[in-house]
């Protein structure tokens, strides 16, 4: 904690400012994944269903 409170809080602003980005796009793209993969799956699901039944 205390390293952090020495950092200037400009340098602070832009290493949260990028690492809030970075975690952000890491996030979306995650996101994007497991929508698809949902879609996917709920698609096939349903398909699968419907099909039996």
């Amino acid at each position: 904690m205390k390293v952090k409170v020495t950092l200037p809080i400009g340098l602070m602003m832009v290493l949260f400012l990028g690492g809030a980005t970075a975690q952000i796009t890491v996030v979306k793209t995650y996101v994007v994944k497991l929508d698809m993969q949902a879609t996917a799956h709920t698609f096939l699901y349903t398909y699968g269903t419907t099909a039996e039944t």
